[in-house]
């Protein structure tokens, strides 16, 4: 059964995603603007610090069973909506980056306790999700917070992905590689920040760096040879690690834009491309760990990875052509996907209730 009591954290991380979503839209073009007059400006911020980040720091508080460890998705969704709905502007930055804190300190004892690599990966990318909203907190603009957002987001899914291989007897080699990896992704995050020339190439690279390193060592890709939920997530690696590559190249490439189409795609490649897919990778996992509710695996499920990574392709084409409808119609399919993607979720998780329904009465009659 769900576990209701982190239902109302569950809400505050949707509310996030709908908004930021609603956000992106009317940024596209393809509705106009809303009452909320701030919507579109924070968009990043209640996609990246908001959803996102409530998301990750309810997963981390569930692993340390710890009260306190709450206030991390409450103060990261919260803060994100406060702005929104006309919270003084200092003030919903300052109660994310609280939360961003107390996620940091969370990551840390769990880090303490494990003594392994990957959850010191997982500290350092909170201390850059930390660095990130601090700094939008005393007045950095959004557009140089963004690489520090999507550092935090992409090294913490590394360092999952190290926690997931850890069985799989992990070449030491790779591990000194992933380090090696994240700590550039970090130092090219914070030159992004303080508005440093050298910034966009030093992360760009690190970002390719990763992406290779998951083609080339993560052992998830051993589940291309098996079938269902293997396959399923070993597909959506690939995908999303070709997209943090391209990222990687636009960052090299055409250095720290601050808008425009190239800072649309290199942005929409990282966020969407390679951290959604990784979301829609791990879905199955998440919600078992986070709402205890099983999710059983159906092919219906590459429905909507397949939309999410179509319709980008479209957004990315119209950004390159400078096709504004093409975008507009990208943009509708991304949040399109999502939407099914959940939906297919919820059909999955229904699946597997009367699978465990029909056993249990199978062991009843027997």
């Amino acid at each position: 059964m769900p576990n209701l009591r982190r239902a109302p954290f569950g809400a505050l991380a949707v509310a996030c995603l709908a908004t930021g979503a609603w956000g992106g839209l009317i940024r596209a073009g393809v509705l106009a603007p809303a009452a909320f007059e701030r919507l579109p400006h924070q968009h990043g911020a209640l996609m990246a610090a908001g959803f996102l980040g409530a998301l990750i720091g309810l997963e981390r508080a569930i692993a340390l069973a710890d009260a306190r460890a709450y206030l991390a998705p409450a103060f990261c969704a919260g803060g994100a909506l406060a702005t929104l709905f006309g919270a003084p502007e200092p003030a919903g930055a300052v109660w994310t980056a609280l939360g961003s804190l107390v996620y940091l300190w969370v990551t840390a004892v769990i880090a303490r306790r494990g003594g392994e690599v990957h959850g010191w990966l997982s500290v350092l990318g909170a201390a850059v999700g930390l660095s990130a909203n601090a700094a939008v907190a005393v007045g950095v603009p959004a557009f140089r917070a963004a690489p520090a957002w999507l550092a935090f987001l992409v090294i913490t899914i590394f360092a999952e992905r190290l926690e997931l291989s850890r069985l799989m007897a992990l070449r030491p080699r790779a591990k000194l590689a992933a380090v090696a990896l994240s700590t550039a992704a970090t130092a090219g995050a914070v030159l992004a920040l303080v508005g440093a020339a050298e910034a966009s190439w030093v992360f760009g690279a690190a970002l390719q760096g990763i992406g290779l390193w998951i083609l080339l060592a993560d052992p998830g890709l051993r589940g291309l040879r098996a079938r269902a939920l293997p396959r399923y997530m070993a597909l959506l690696l690939i995908a999303g690690a070709v997209w943090l590559i391209g990222a990687g190249a636009l960052f090299v490439l055409h250095g720290p834009a601050t808008g425009g189409p190239w800072h649309d795609a290199m942005l929409h490649m990282g966020f969407v491309g390679f951290v959604f897919s990784m979301i829609f990778a791990h879905g199955p996992l998440v919600a078992r760990a986070v709402a205890e509710v099983d999710v059983a695996f159906r092919p219906r499920l590459y429905v909507p990875a397949a939309a999410l990574h179509a319709t980008l392709i479209v957004r990315l084409t119209g950004d390159a052509l400078g096709a504004p409808a093409l975008r507009q119609a990208g943009a509708t399919g991304n949040v399109i996907a999502i939407v099914a993607f959940f939906a297919a979720m919820a059909s999955c998780a229904v699946a597997a209730r009367r699978e465990a329904a029909r056993g249990e009465a199978a062991s009843a009659a027997a």
